[in-house]
């Protein structure tokens, strides 16, 4: 094979793998939304702090064993929590 069309291949993976990020991101803002609603109509607070500290701790395991950068995956899920939380207050 040659590095044009190996490229071609590996790029092909890398949009494969972004679909099902994005795919994982919207059934998780589906969920999420229907925590909300259950939420608001038991008068709960949206955000839940010690719920989100456990959540940490346990993906730490899961970011060794997939070697994946702990500051970065923090990060990411920070994103992610935010815009959950921001959508959820506009409804």
């Amino acid at each position: 094979m040659n590095f044009e069309s190996e490229l071609k291949e590996l790029r092909k993976e890398v949009d494969m793998a972004d679909k099902k990020i994005l795919e994982a991101l919207s059934t998780r803002f589906i969920v999420t939304n229907m925590i909300w609603e259950l939420k608001h109509k038991n008068n709960v607070e949206i955000i839940d702090e010690k719920r989100k500290q456990l959540k940490k701790e346990k993906f730490k395991v899961h970011w060794i064993v997939l070697w994946l950068d702990e500051d970065f995956c923090w990060e990411l899920y920070e994103l992610i929590h935010k815009y959950s939380v921001k959508y959820q207050n506009k409804n």
